[in-house]
């Protein structure tokens, strides 16, 4: 659950909004392979004060150790459907990940994500987008 103020900054429309999210995810490890799935669906509602919009859709992913979990990697996807509710228009959210992280030391990581996403719609409240996030880092865990 999240409340925003001013914080969109694709649509003008949603300038004060109350956000419920929720996921249904599973996960399955082949702990011999090291390696895992994952796939759930998930659920959005956005109220704004010109209508609402609900997203709906499924997500898919997998994970894979190499090296004795020296190297982890994971990549998702995923896509929405999009409802605004005063118009009945319809829209889709796509976006997929892929996160690699390599283990200097017992508690030392370098990560690098990727993240791209999609959005279309038919309303005009909404403008359509795509975009793309690249971070890459030091992590240091403090047991």
């Amino acid at each position: 659950y999240q409340e925003m103020k001013n914080l969109n900054p694709v649509s003008p429309a949603f300038i004060q909004s109350t956000v419920f999210i929720s996921n249904l995810n599973f996960n399955y490890t082949f702990i011999k392979q090291q390696a895992s799935i994952t796939g759930g669906i998930n659920y959005s509602r956005n109220q704004f004060s010109q209508g609402e919009v609900i997203m709906v859709g499924p997500m898919i992913g997998g994970g894979k150790s190499f090296f004795k979990n020296k190297i982890n990697t994971s990549l998702s996807a995923g896509f929405m459907q999009n409802k605004f509710t005063q118009t009945n228009d319809v829209g889709l959210t796509a976006n997929a990940s892929l996160n690699v992280s390599f283990n200097v030391h017992k508690n030392q990581n370098f990560v690098l994500n990727i993240r791209g996403i999609r959005n279309t719609a038919s309303n005009p409240l909404a403008v359509p987008f795509s975009e793309g996030f690249f971070t890459a880092g030091y992590q240091l865990q403090i047991p």
